[in-house]
């Protein structure tokens, strides 16, 4: 699951959820469904984001700008929670020329 690390890299999303969200998916626990269930009000709910056990608790009830609040070191050319899909399409094609 190297794709979802480098994903979660270029948005800039904490490394601990990053470990959180390929280890579950790894593991076959994540499906998208299952994510909303977690906080159906969350307001990480659309970005793609998705936050382990401790941020989830740390965003209950909080707001689109205190998750944004958490995105670090962002290399994709939109701010949080924005994105655009050529570049995400771009970057999992860099992944597959970087492991050919």
């Amino acid at each position: 699951m190297t794709h979802w690390r480098k994903l979660g890299e270029h948005f800039g999303f904490p490394t601990c959820c990053i470990d959180n969200f390929v280890a579950m998916s790894n593991a076959g626990l994540m499906t998208g469904r299952e994510m909303v269930a977690r906080d159906p009000q969350g307001p990480w709910i659309g970005t793609g984001f998705v936050p382990c056990h401790a941020h989830l608790e740390a965003l209950r009830g909080k707001t689109a700008a205190d998750v944004a609040a958490l995105i670090s070191n962002r290399k994709h050319s939109l701010p949080f929670p924005h994105t655009d899909d050529l570049e995400v399409d771009n970057v999992m094609r860099g992944m597959a020329f970087a492991t050919s």
